[in-house]
């Protein structure tokens, strides 16, 4: 079923406690039973009575604190979803006793700060979406340590490892999780979070612990946030081609102190690449020479708050690109992509307009996003962008759209195949722009904040298609 929206589920009667046990009462032979977005606040202790139940789901439960102790006594369950339960603080302790469970999600249960001691024993787990270390000391004897990961080979899907920061011994605890031994595993997230940041030996602990953390060669999607290394391990740097030859995805996110990436243009099945917030990072990749065509399928690259990179990998096959808060050499950067559909440029303080050249190969461009508050004039370029059907403007201070048109320096006859206009946070917007009032096949406009209905010129009428 769809994930239900927040009005949704506030709307939604709360389902009390009797009622739950009168539901038991009456079905004690069910097997499955979906409580999904229920408004539950308490599970009763009598759902142990349920002895054949082999699915249960509590998601979107949202004041759903903690469930029972004598759940663990469901020895047939096989499903446990518990998804975006905002509010759930803990896993029952006894969790090891469901000896037959295959499916635990825990995905977007923020307040759960740990997962518990003895989860390495359910073998027969398929699927769990996240580890979660303790940031406490003091949950020592009630916490899962990074080992207990490893009989559990049949895992797949997506998993997260969480506080990998709080990890004692790095070496020992890193090999013990035998990630490697996970064959069945699609994607991998591993997250660092550090009480504090000071410490001097972060660097060398964080580089031990992930170069015991490599994963077997079918991953797909690798995610690294937050790591405090220098550099990254062998099994990253030395020949991805061998070690990781199937990588989709991969996203390096807040690793501010690496000033070098993984040679990440030799992958042959790299679709898309996120860089988030290296701060040190001077270059893409210091060598690949020895490689015919580096990033040969790469459709989608994001990067941003990495303000001293100077020169960023743009092949023919790029479809989607996102530059936030970065060197302004990369705008100048943008150019013979004539397969890319979607450009979305935020956060550059100094970038006053786009250079035109930019704009003139870019044929196929449908989606343009633009947020930068020192941007004062549309770009001459965008009269090239004859298949554009989706333009935004946010938050863009100095942005005069009434300047162009007045100086007849900016002609945009050729954005007729515009389809949504978003005009949201624009200060300068005194009046709603012409060459919107051109657009006869414009089926939405949103103008936020800084417009009022009684502005609006009567030529407007002439947008029939507006839905």
């Amino acid at each position: 079923m769809p994930e239900p929206t927040y009005g949704e589920m506030e709307q939604r009667e709360p389902t009390s406690e009797v009622d739950l046990r009168q539901l038991i009462q009456s079905f004690k032979s069910l097997r499955i039973l979906d409580l999904h977005a229920a408004n539950i606040k308490n599970v009763p202790r009598s759902i142990c009575e349920l002895k054949h139940l082999t699915y249960l789901d509590f998601s979107h439960n949202n004041a759903l604190k903690r469930l029972p102790n004598s759940i663990t006594r469901l020895q047939n369950l096989q499903t446990l979803n518990i998804y975006s339960c905002f509010a759930l603080e803990e896993l029952p302790r006894g969790i090891r006793k469901l000896v037959n469970l295959r499916n635990l999600d825990i995905n977007e249960c923020w307040k759960l700060s740990y997962v518990p001691h003895g989860l390495g024993q359910l073998s027969s787990l398929h699927r769990l979406t996240r580890f979660i270390l303790p940031k406490v000391k003091a949950l020592a004897k009630n916490y899962c340590r990074l080992g207990e990961l490893n009989g559990l080979n049949n895992i797949g899907g997506s998993l997260t490892i969480e506080n990998l920061g709080h990890v004692a011994n790095a070496i020992e605890e890193s090999k013990a999780a035998n990630l490697i031994g996970k064959h069945s595993l699609e994607s991998l997230e591993l997250r660092w979070v550090y009480l504090d940041t000071e410490d001097a030996v972060i660097g060398d602990r964080d580089e031990a612990l992930l170069d015991g953390l490599m994963p077997h060669s079918n991953l797909q999607n690798l995610k690294i946030n937050g790591y405090k290394g220098k550099s990254f391990p062998r099994w990253l740097m030395d020949s991805l081609v061998f070690s990781l030859p199937n990588l989709v995805e991969v996203h390096l996110q807040q690793c501010g102190r690496c000033k070098y990436l993984p040679q990440l243009g030799q992958l042959p099945h790299l679709k898309s690449l996120s860089i988030w917030g290296l701060d040190e990072l001077e270059y893409f990749e210091p060598d690949h020479s020895f490689i015919t065509t580096p990033f040969p399928g790469l459709l989608r690259l994001q990067i941003g708050y990495c303000q001293n990179l100077k020169a960023m990998p743009l092949t023919p096959h790029l479809e989607e690109l996102m530059l936030s808060k970065v060197n302004l050499e990369l705008i100048n950067q943008i150019f013979g992509l004539n397969k890319l559909k979607s450009l979305d440029i935020s956060e550059m303080d100094f970038l006053e307009c786009l250079p035109e050249k930019c704009f003139q190969s870019l044929t196929s461009l449908e989606d343009l996003s633009i947020s930068c508050h020192r941007s004062t004039s549309l770009s001459l370029g965008m009269q090239h962008l004859t298949n554009l059907l989706n333009v935004s403007f946010w938050y863009c201070e100095e942005l005069n759209l009434s300047k162009d048109e007045s100086d007849n320096i900016l002609d945009l006859q050729g954005l007729k195949s515009l389809r949504f206009v978003d005009l949201v946070d624009i200060p300068k917007l005194a009046s709603l722009p012409q060459w919107v009032l051109q657009v006869s096949n414009l089926k939405s406009l949103r103008i936020y904040r800084y417009l009022n209905s009684k502005d609006l010129p009567e030529q407007i009428e002439a947008l029939q298609s507006l839905q």
